[in-house]
């Protein structure tokens, strides 16, 4: 029993670290613009306007995108389920990408892997 109550207070306090990483995370949107829209499940990102973007940002539920004209947009958020996380994943600090059809191509990847 004593060996119990000896692990009981470091894993909880793992725990609630491990749970409250993400949401104590802020977005830190520039002064002079507002932050672009937000895109946090799957349904959201489908139906997103075609563009591509560039990984400017990294949380640990969200990045940030800025498109070649200059418009931001974040990808995921502590609200965000674990498939759009899973997918933060597979985006690269740097990498351009296109929307949605990457998030499509991963989510048929999934499918056939049977995820």
């Amino acid at each position: 029993m004593l060996e119990y109550a000896r692990w009981r207070l470091p894993v909880a306090a793992a725990a609630v670290v491990w749970l409250t990483g993400c949401a104590a995370h802020k977005h830190s949107p520039q002064l002079e613009k507002e932050p672009g829209p937000g895109y946090d499940t799957a349904e959201q990102i489908q139906s997103m306007p075609a563009c591509n973007a560039v990984v400017v940002e990294r949380g640990p539920c969200y990045v940030r995108l800025r498109t070649a004209d200059g418009n931001e947009f974040f990808i995921g958020s502590p609200a965000a389920g674990a498939d759009v996380v899973k997918f933060l994943e597979v985006l690269k600090d740097g990498q351009t990408y296109k929307f949605p059809d990457t998030f499509q191509k991963y989510q048929e990847q999934r499918r056939r892997a049977g995820q």
